[in-house]
């Protein structure tokens, strides 16, 4: 979402169509959108972009967002107050906030910002600065995420990383009571982990060897038990991706080569999966999370990324990574019976009362506009609430719709 007075009215517009949850992803490799007290870098460096001869500036522009970092696109981020009148209009209306905050991968802007932090207190001579580090200096490791990033993982061997990711879930919490709107639920990323992360690692490889954990895959339990005790420890839930619920079949010394399967390590804690992924030999993955024990939310790519193109016509906004979606998809898509006619497996009775619900989902990235944004997802909006209530509406009850 554009950062502003759009929220509200994106609030209001999910009351309208009887929407009850707002998935706001808040930090990415290219920005890092909320003011955390304590770590004013998070925001001066990393909610800034834009050309500058001094990396130690501001991010780089990305996404066409421009030269200039006071006038970017890119630029820009939720202070205090904003989020809290997001959650008060909100909560009013019936609609629980979930935040995002992105890790242990797409977490550059917070890499590097604490790097910033790093640099700037050891040169006044500060003994704690690297307190909140989440890099190992010494990392030799050799990957490339999706998005091209070589330096975007927040290290699971530096305590400094747990001690980051506690001060931040400590401030988000306590946002959250100041306007008198509890956190539930936290969305903690854990997708698109690269191949070859951490394998180079000191730091990691010290924390693989002393709890003598499993390897790699070993080390990304270790790190989400982590993150789960922080939550705990607030009241709060975890939400995640598929990744933080799935493992490779096959493991090949690293992370594993084959398909996504049910991880039985975090089964029974609670967490919430939200499958995006139904790519491929993953179309099914979504149902046998589910149907192993995991509570899902279904957010298909190729069906509910509101972000897809329509078509392939240049002047169409929208990406095409997974899918042209036209409204068709959108509305004649079905949630719990989506492979009748292409196979894979099928939701069992416990599974399907493990579907929490379904989100529509739209990266804001490319849109640099608000009525480009709108264009891709109101109609969507009105295609997935017409299919919705379509059944109310051929009984001739008219006040079901909204």
């Amino acid at each position: 979402f554009v950062v502003g007075q759009g929220q509200v009215q994106h609030v209001e517009l999910m009351s309208r169509f009887k929407l009850n949850v707002l998935h706001l992803h808040l930090t990415e490799d290219e920005g890092w959108r909320l003011a955390i007290p304590g770590l004013p870098e998070l925001t001066d460096f990393g909610a800034r972009r834009g050309h500058s001869a001094d990396p130690w500036r501001h991010l780089p522009p990305a996404h066409g967002s421009g030269p200039d970092a006071a006038t970017s696109t890119g630029s820009g981020f939720f202070t205090e107050a904003d989020y809290a009148e997001i959650l008060r209009h909100a909560a009013a209306r019936h609609i629980e906030v979930v935040p995002e905050i992105e890790m242990p991968g797409h977490a550059r802007a917070a890499v590097q910002a604490m790097n910033v932090r790093a640099r700037r207190l050891a040169a006044q001579g500060d003994t704690k600065a690297n307190a909140f580090l989440l890099a190992d200096p010494a990392d030799r490791s050799r990957y490339r995420s999706p998005q091209a990033y070589d330096d975007h993982l927040m290290d699971p061997g530096l305590p400094s990383t747990y001690r980051f990711i506690e001060h931040v879930v400590g401030a988000l919490a306590a946002m959250h009571r100041r306007a008198g709107v509890p956190l539930k639920q936290l969305h903690v990323g854990a997708d698109e982990l690269p191949r070859g992360a951490w394998s180079g690692s000191p730091a990691a490889l010290a924390l693989i060897e002393s709890e003598k954990l499993a390897g790699l895959p070993g080390l990304w339990n270790h790190f989400y038990d982590r993150v789960g005790e922080i939550l705990r420890r607030h009241g709060i839930a975890a939400g995640g991706w598929e990744e933080l619920g799935a493992r490779r079949e096959k493991p090949d010394g690293g992370f594993g080569s084959g398909p996504l399967v049910p991880n039985e390590h975090f089964l029974g804690r609670g967490h919430t999966l939200y499958v995006w992924n139904n790519l491929d030999d993953a179309d099914d993955l979504g149902y046998r999370l589910a149907n192993a024990g995991y509570r899902v939310v279904l957010a298909p790519a190729t069906k509910l990324y509101f972000d897809m193109a329509a078509n392939a016509n240049p002047g169409e906004p929208g990406v095409n990574w997974a899918a042209m979606t036209d409204l068709r998809d959108v509305f004649e898509h079905r949630p719990l019976d989506a492979l009748r006619s292409a196979g894979g497996t099928a939701l069992t009775e416990a599974g399907r009362a493990r579907v929490a619900g379904i989100e529509g989902t739209l990266f804001a990235e490319v849109m640099p506009t608000r009525e480009s944004l709108e264009r891709l997802m109101l109609p969507r909006l009105f295609a997935l609430a017409e299919r919705a209530w379509a059944p109310a509406v051929e009984r001739g009850d008219t006040k079901a719709w909204p």
